[in-house]
Order: C-alpha cells, then structure tokens, then sequence
C-alpha cells in the first residue's frame, strides 16, 4: 500500500496533485514510510490526509497448502493457519491489523469474509466462512476465522480471480 492517488489535477498544467501517503508522510521510500509510521493509528491518519474517505473491506483468506509449507520454514514448523491458544498465527495478526487500520473508513454494516484454495474451492470459486451471513465486525471475522479454520483441508493451487470476481460482485 504505497499510494493513494487522488485524481484533482491543478489548473490547465494537466499535472495531477500527488496525495500518495509517501508525501503526506514527507518521505521519499517505503522504508522512510514505514520508520515514520508508528502505529495504526497514525497510519489511518496518514490514508485519510491522503484522501481515503470510505472503504469497503472484505477478507479473503488463502487455504492453500502453501500456508502449511512456508509455516515449515517461518512459524516454528506450523501451519500458517494453526489455531493454538496462547499464540497469534501470522492470518489473525493481518486480521486485527488491516481490521484496526481499514475499520474507520468502512462504510458498510458488514464484512464479508472469504476462503479459497481449500480442497473443495481448488482454483476456481471460493467460500464464505459465515455461511448464515457475513461478519459484522472485526471480532465476528476472527470468532469465525478461529471455528472454521481447523475443519478447512488445505489445497490448491492459488488463483486470486475467483475472490476478484466475488468482491465485484459484491
């Protein structure tokens, strides 16, 4: 996420008024951007002086067993998707921050909240992990993420275009 542009153009130049977070930051790079950001907060800040005004979030959760196999290598030897108390995997750390980050611009009563690359989707559709409905807020994404996720067979292979065709749908 290393700009929002907003499309204002300046007078008669054609030249378009640049709001990236990079110059609201008053950096030049993304790792200048990420030293200056200190929370989430301040980042929400930074995407609102850039011009974001509303949002609609959506999840879209990857059940491919590559999830299994780079946890081998980053997540002491677990699924990427282990469900264990006491210990945050790596997808329910992204749930609470892009959650904490986008849910002041959400504009919608609801999240709906996606799974793919499972043994029944494969590559070619997806599931809602709320069957009855969607999410309706951050907490239900993870209540739901934390039920669903140890009954979901890991599959493949990834094909992020059944998620994009259900979010325009939406």
């Amino acid at each position: 996420m290393s700009s929002i542009q907003s499309g204002t153009s300046e007078g008669h130049s054609g030249k378009l008024k640049d709001s990236s977070l990079l110059s609201v930051l008053g950096v030049t790079s993304m790792q200048e951007m990420l030293l200056a950001l200190t929370s989430l907060d301040g980042l929400s800040n930074a995407m609102r002086k850039a011009g974001l005004e509303s949002t609609n979030l959506i999840f879209g959760i990857d059940y491919t067993a590559s999830n299994k196999y780079q946890g081998e290598g980053c997540f002491e030897g677990r699924s990427l998707h282990t469900i264990q108390p006491g210990l945050e995997n790596p997808y329910q750390q992204v749930i609470k921050i892009m959650g904490k980050t986008l849910a002041p611009f959400a504009t919608s009563n609801f999240i709906p909240v996606f799974g793919f690359g499972d043994v029944k989707t494969s590559d070619w559709s997806v599931f809602k992990l709320k069957p009855e409905g969607e999410c309706v807020d951050l907490d239900d994404v993870l209540r739901v993420y934390n039920a669903i996720t140890p009954t979901v067979a890991l599959s493949g292979p990834t094909n992020f275009a059944p998620l994009i065709y259900q979010a325009i749908a939406i």
